[in-house]
């Protein structure tokens, strides 16, 4: 455990002043990395050779292993990224004023909200003064959420995501169902089948 640090009221007052500044700049800062990731996506370059996309140009066989080598980011948070920009840069441009930008997890999942130009400035006023979990169950209009974080090779994630993707084809609207409801499906599955060789298995859920 970290050992305290004794503050005077002014001390603790500076800092406060210290993160919040460091926060504004950070946000400010992913928000332009969020808009420079969209443009590399979509970006392409005339060269010798034809038209490239510029990853392509850049020496890479896919975005993937751009954002992974050079951004040092996964692919599916540079998506999550790239889909902050066309949703607050590009579909509410002009609704809002970039600067008021929040921290990059509220802004992930705001853009998942029923937000549109009308509403932008209220559900960022609103987002800014809850926490992210309390934000979750807002927009999702579920219990809080949790994110569940395994690493796992590129491999094993390209079949996990195989899996996700075949699963979706048993519900009747797939594309209203969410990543993590698949997996639990998935994991119902498994516990179901392991049940008719083990009874005394407890099921989740």
């Amino acid at each position: 455990m970290a050992q305290e640090v004794k503050l005077t009221v002014k001390q603790a007052d500076t800092l406060r002043s210290r993160v919040q500044s460091a926060t504004r700049a950070s946000a400010e800062a992913t928000f332009h990395l969020c808009e420079l990731l969209h443009e590399s996506f979509i970006s392409v370059v005339n060269t010798n050779k034809g038209w490239k996309f510029v990853w392509e140009y850049w020496g890479y066989k896919t975005w993937f292993d751009f954002v992974e080598i050079e951004v040092g980011m996964h692919e599916t948070t540079a998506n999550s990224y790239k889909k902050i920009w066309e949703v607050f840069g590009i579909e509410l441009n002009g609704a809002w004023d970039f600067a008021d930008a929040l921290p990059v997890t509220k802004m992930r999942i705001l853009s998942a909200a029923d937000i549109n130009k009308r509403n932008v400035k209220a559900w960022l006023h609103k987002a800014a003064r809850m926490t992210c979990c309390e934000l979750q169950a807002e927009v999702y209009g579920t219990e809080v959420m949790h994110t569940l974080a395994v690493s796992v090779s590129k491999r094993e994630l390209q079949t996990i995501n195989k899996a996700l993707k075949a699963a979706r084809g048993d519900y009747e609207n797939p594309k209203k169902v969410t990543r993590g409801e698949l997996l639990l499906g998935i994991v119902k599955d498994w516990q179901q089948a392991r049940a008719k060789d083990d009874p005394k298995l407890k099921l989740v859920g």
